[in-house]
Protein backbone atom coordinates (compact mmCIF):
# COMPACT_ATOMS: atom_id res chain seq x y z
CA UNK A 1 0.00 0.00 0.00
CA UNK A 2 1.29 3.26 -0.88
CA UNK A 3 0.25 7.15 -1.03
CA UNK A 4 0.06 8.84 -4.30
CA UNK A 5 4.02 10.02 -3.50
CA UNK A 6 4.60 6.83 -3.71
CA UNK A 7 5.83 6.65 -0.10
CA UNK A 8 4.95 2.84 0.97
CA UNK A 9 2.30 3.02 3.47
CA UNK A 10 2.57 -0.74 4.20
CA UNK A 11 3.98 -4.33 2.56
CA UNK A 12 3.23 -7.79 2.93
CA UNK A 13 5.63 -10.44 3.62
CA UNK A 14 5.84 -11.60 -0.40
CA UNK A 15 6.89 -7.64 -1.09
CA UNK A 16 8.96 -7.63 1.78
CA UNK A 17 11.23 -10.65 0.45
CA UNK A 18 11.51 -9.66 -2.89
CA UNK A 19 13.03 -5.98 -1.73
CA UNK A 20 15.14 -7.53 0.90
CA UNK A 21 16.25 -10.17 -1.46
CA UNK A 22 17.40 -7.84 -4.18
CA UNK A 23 18.59 -5.18 -1.71
CA UNK A 24 20.70 -7.38 0.32
CA UNK A 25 24.08 -6.87 0.48
CA UNK A 26 23.86 -3.31 -0.99
CA UNK A 27 24.63 0.09 0.58
CA UNK A 28 21.07 1.95 0.81
CA UNK A 29 22.34 5.76 -0.09
CA UNK A 30 21.01 8.33 2.43
CA UNK A 31 18.12 9.34 0.09
CA UNK A 32 16.52 6.00 -0.12
CA UNK A 33 16.56 5.22 3.51
CA UNK A 34 13.64 5.90 6.16
CA UNK A 35 10.51 5.51 4.36
CA UNK A 36 10.39 3.47 1.28
CA UNK A 37 9.74 5.19 -1.74
CA UNK A 38 8.89 3.00 -4.67
CA UNK A 39 9.97 5.36 -7.66
CA UNK A 40 13.08 6.72 -6.18
CA UNK A 41 13.72 3.01 -5.15
CA UNK A 42 13.22 1.15 -8.64
CA UNK A 43 15.27 4.32 -10.45
CA UNK A 44 17.97 5.21 -8.41
CA UNK A 45 20.84 4.14 -9.17
CA UNK A 46 22.00 2.34 -6.11
CA UNK A 47 18.27 0.96 -5.11
CA UNK A 48 16.68 -1.63 -7.70
CA UNK A 49 18.26 -0.23 -11.03
CA UNK A 50 20.76 -3.14 -10.50
CA UNK A 51 18.56 -6.15 -10.74
CA UNK A 52 15.96 -5.26 -13.22
CA UNK A 53 17.29 -6.95 -16.82
CA UNK A 54 14.64 -4.66 -18.56
CA UNK A 55 15.34 -1.24 -17.14
CA UNK A 56 15.31 1.11 -19.65
CA UNK A 57 11.20 -0.10 -20.49
CA UNK A 58 10.46 -0.25 -16.80
CA UNK A 59 11.97 2.86 -16.04
CA UNK A 60 10.59 4.75 -19.13
CA UNK A 61 6.92 3.70 -18.30
CA UNK A 62 8.01 5.08 -14.27
CA UNK A 63 8.80 8.73 -15.27
CA UNK A 64 6.18 9.25 -17.80
CA UNK A 65 3.35 7.58 -15.08
CA UNK A 66 5.51 10.12 -12.69
CA UNK A 67 4.55 12.70 -15.25
CA UNK A 68 1.34 12.12 -15.78
CA UNK A 69 -0.30 12.17 -12.14
CA UNK A 70 1.74 14.76 -11.54
CA UNK A 71 -0.55 16.80 -14.28
CA UNK A 72 -3.70 15.22 -12.96
CA UNK A 73 -3.26 15.94 -9.19
CA UNK A 74 -2.55 20.11 -10.23
CA UNK A 75 0.50 19.71 -10.25
CA UNK A 76 1.01 20.23 -6.34
CA UNK A 77 4.38 21.01 -4.51
CA UNK A 78 5.39 17.66 -3.80
CA UNK A 79 4.40 16.18 -6.94
CA UNK A 80 6.84 18.04 -8.92
CA UNK A 81 9.50 17.95 -6.28
CA UNK A 82 9.28 13.72 -6.84
CA UNK A 83 9.35 14.48 -10.62
CA UNK A 84 12.60 16.69 -10.76
CA UNK A 85 14.49 14.60 -8.48
CA UNK A 86 13.52 11.14 -10.48
CA UNK A 87 15.36 13.38 -13.30
CA UNK A 88 18.12 14.06 -11.96
CA UNK A 89 19.14 10.34 -11.49
CA UNK A 90 21.83 8.78 -14.09
CA UNK A 91 19.88 7.72 -17.51
CA UNK A 92 16.04 8.93 -16.40
CA UNK A 93 16.04 11.88 -18.13
CA UNK A 94 16.80 11.00 -21.17
CA UNK A 95 14.25 7.92 -20.81
CA UNK A 96 12.05 10.89 -20.45
CA UNK A 97 12.80 12.59 -23.04
CA UNK A 98 12.20 9.25 -25.31
CA UNK A 99 9.12 8.13 -26.45
CA UNK A 100 8.02 4.80 -25.19
CA UNK A 101 7.59 2.99 -28.41
CA UNK A 102 8.55 -0.43 -27.77
CA UNK A 103 5.77 -0.82 -25.08
CA UNK A 104 2.82 1.10 -25.98
CA UNK A 105 1.12 -1.47 -27.43
CA UNK A 106 1.64 -4.69 -24.74
CA UNK A 107 -1.27 -4.95 -23.05
CA UNK A 108 0.91 -5.32 -19.78
CA UNK A 109 5.01 -4.65 -18.77
CA UNK A 110 6.21 -7.29 -16.63
CA UNK A 111 9.43 -6.38 -14.68
CA UNK A 112 12.05 -8.62 -14.62
CA UNK A 113 14.75 -9.14 -11.96
CA UNK A 114 17.55 -10.70 -11.77
CA UNK A 115 20.26 -11.60 -8.48
CA UNK A 116 22.42 -14.25 -8.03
CA UNK A 117 21.92 -16.22 -11.59
CA UNK A 118 18.19 -16.42 -10.54
CA UNK A 119 15.71 -14.49 -12.54
CA UNK A 120 11.89 -13.11 -11.27
CA UNK A 121 9.51 -11.60 -13.75
CA UNK A 122 6.29 -9.97 -12.29
CA UNK A 123 3.62 -8.05 -13.45
CA UNK A 124 1.92 -5.48 -11.16
CA UNK A 125 -1.70 -3.95 -10.78
CA UNK A 126 -2.32 -0.80 -8.90
CA UNK A 127 -5.80 -0.34 -7.52
CA UNK A 128 -7.26 3.34 -6.30
CA UNK A 129 -10.86 3.73 -4.40
CA UNK A 130 -13.07 5.62 -7.35
CA UNK A 131 -15.49 6.85 -4.81
CA UNK A 132 -14.13 6.72 -1.13
CA UNK A 133 -16.03 7.88 1.63
CA UNK A 134 -12.41 9.20 2.93
CA UNK A 135 -10.17 11.88 1.51
CA UNK A 136 -7.22 9.31 3.27
CA UNK A 137 -8.67 6.64 1.57
CA UNK A 138 -8.88 8.34 -1.96
CA UNK A 139 -4.88 8.69 -1.69
CA UNK A 140 -3.91 5.35 -1.11
CA UNK A 141 -3.07 2.23 -3.99
CA UNK A 142 -2.98 -0.65 -3.69
CA UNK A 143 -0.02 -2.42 -5.61
CA UNK A 144 0.10 -6.14 -6.34
CA UNK A 145 2.74 -8.44 -8.30
CA UNK A 146 1.65 -11.26 -9.78
CA UNK A 147 4.15 -14.03 -11.50
CA UNK A 148 4.31 -13.10 -15.23
CA UNK A 149 5.70 -16.87 -15.97
CA UNK A 150 5.60 -20.07 -14.68
CA UNK A 151 9.29 -20.51 -12.92
CA UNK A 152 9.08 -17.22 -11.44
CA UNK A 153 5.91 -18.65 -9.62
CA UNK A 154 7.57 -22.25 -8.70
CA UNK A 155 10.29 -20.00 -7.46
CA UNK A 156 8.30 -17.30 -5.28
CA UNK A 157 6.20 -19.86 -4.00
CA UNK A 158 8.23 -22.66 -3.62
CA UNK A 159 11.34 -21.08 -1.46
CA UNK A 160 12.67 -18.21 0.16
CA UNK A 161 14.17 -15.73 -1.92
CA UNK A 162 17.24 -15.29 0.21
CA UNK A 163 17.85 -19.39 -0.23
CA UNK A 164 18.84 -21.63 -3.19
CA UNK A 165 16.18 -24.64 -3.17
Amino acid sequence: VMDRYWNQIKANRGAEQVIGWLLAGQTIPPELSGQINLMKLMLHPNGLKPHVENWPAVATYAIHRVYRESLGEGQDEQSQKLFEELLSYPSVRELWQTPAEESWHLPLLTVNFAKEGRQLSFFTTLTTLGTPHDITLQELRLECLFPADEPTERQFTSTELGKHP
